[in-house]
């Protein structure tokens, strides 16, 4: 059977020089997906509460120690955190180190990036079994840094290279479903296709300059690419720039169309991993918190309205620390904002301006969190610097992956995953749980579940997944 060429992409631009502002049709053809039969993969039986779906992600970037994804199961099936952790994380076996995880907004569908020869990570592999919480990577590697056999014969001529591959995101699900990936170096995104049928194909590409619009500079380093959870918006981001492109679906594929771009909000440093960028999950909702500026400004944090048409700058905050992760919320009122100095949560994510909740869910006067929790050497700790945060599917929980500086473990995984009972729509830690009735056999649930022993990210990699 033919593997399908599923759904590929187009592209249709406005000049990101804004020197002028007349809109071009230019558009790639692109193949359509077939009716080839979803691959998928089937749960294990189920003999843990601790076993389901629920589970944060932390690929090794190299670090040493294994070469793959650490797992950290930290909620039961009863929605109640999990007890004791192992002592060292589970992990999923890949071929090589892996530097990027990203799954399609209902976990149909995954991809992750490997590292080649050397040290850049220019293959890409479909992973299957995230829907389950038990992600396996499946067939062969696609190597970025090979110039590719065009997907049909409308492909363009000058085809691009991804030498070292940083970011990566998922537009659309299942069969549908698009990666789309990019990095230092690159000229493009490059869009791959087959994440139901193993292994990945290129599909097309969306270049930096064509022959109706070029960025500005052309050659600028961007190695963030991420998509909306609604699959409305693209934003690509650079050292020096943010690019925001409109998402269309048309007869030959998925069309991209750039139309707003903002020198002020890039990250100032390359960035990897998801690029301390955060969509609202609410569906149109046209919002976003991006933390960093182009000028260096590595504690600002800014929310950016009117997307994907436009990138309004709405407002802005100085947090205490440098940012290293965001987060919103379901109902996209709150974010949560992994820094040097703790987690900080701000409100207004839907209004017009933003504040930092004060004081903080832990009680500090300035609006930051510090986790308490035991470390490695089952010593009393605080998560200081906070590298990467998220919120469990239900909302019950937040997920943070950090670690108290001066940390030693004899395992030399000195980071750790801490998760905390969280309220969805209050934006604070719930009240504790009453205990229990004298004589009653009920355990009361688990304040917080402490995973230590974990290999955190480098620097300036925004790569922890929490689902």
């Amino acid at each position: 059977m033919t593997r399908p060429r599923l759904l590929g992409i187009g592209f249709a631009v406005v000049s990101l020089a804004f020197a002028a502002c007349g809109k071009s049709n230019n558009s790639t053809p692109a193949p359509v997906a077939s009716s080839t039969p979803i691959s998928t993969i089937s749960p294990t039986v189920v003999t843990s509460p601790c076993v389901n779906a629920a589970v944060a992600y932390e690929p090794d970037n190299g670090n040493g120690g294994l070469t793959g994804v650490q797992t950290v199961r930290y909620e039961s099936s009863n929605q109640t955190l999990c007890g004791a952790a192992p002592a060292t994380p589970q992990a999923v076996a890949f071929g090589a180190p892996v530097g990027s995880l990203a799954f399609a907004p209902d976990a149909s569908v995954a991809i992750a990036l490997l590292r080649g020869n050397g040290p850049n990570y220019n293959l890409a592999q479909d992973v299957f079994g995230a829907a389950f919480g038990q992600i396996t990577p499946v067939g062969a590697t696609y190597p970025l840094d090979t110039m590719p056999t065009p997907a049909s014969s409308a492909s363009p001529t000058a085809l691009p290279t991804i030498p070292d591959a940083s970011s990566v995101t998922i537009v659309g699900t299942a069969s549908q479903a698009v990666a789309l990936t990019t990095g230092p170096g690159a000229s493009a995104i490059v869009a791959l296709t087959s994440l139901t049928q193993a292994p990945p194909i290129y599909g097309s590409n969306i270049p930096f300059a064509a022959p109706s619009y070029s960025m500005s500079p052309q050659f600028r380093s961007r190695s963030i690419v991420q998509a909306s959870p609604d699959g409305a918006t693209l934003l690509l981001r650079g050292s020096g720039d943010l690019v925001s492109f409109e998402i269309a679906l048309v007869a030959s594929g998925f069309q991209f169309n750039a139309v707003a771009s903002d020198a002020t909000l890039g990250s100032g440093v390359v960035l990897r991993g998801r690029g301390n960028i955060a969509f609202s999950p609410v569906a149109g909702a046209g919002r976003a918190l991006v933390g960093g500026t182009s000028s260096g400004g590595g504690s600002t944090l800014t929310l950016v309205t009117g997307l994907p048409k436009a990138i309004t700058r709405s407002s802005t905050l100085t947090l205490p620390g440098n940012i290293n992760s965001i987060v919103i919320d379901a109902s996209g009122t709150y974010g949560y904002v992994a820094t040097d100095a703790g987690i900080v949560t701000v409100k207004g994510v839907n209004a017009p301006a933003l504040s930092v909740v004060t004081p903080g869910f832990l009680g500090m006067a300035n609006g930051t969190n510090v986790l308490p929790f035991t470390n490695c050497n089952a010593q009393s700790a605080l998560l200081t610097q906070v590298q990467g945060i998220g919120l469990s599917a239900d909302g019950n929980f937040l997920v943070a992956l950090g670690t108290q500086p001066g940390t030693a473990c004899a395992s030399a995984r000195n980071a750790s995953v801490v998760a905390i009972p969280f309220s969805p729509t209050a934006g604070v830690t719930p009240s504790p749980s009453p205990a229990p009735a004298p004589g009653s056999s009920s355990t009361p649930a688990p304040k917080s579940f402490v995973q230590n022993n974990v290999i955190g990210p480098p620097a300036a990699v925004d790569d922890f997944l929490v689902r």
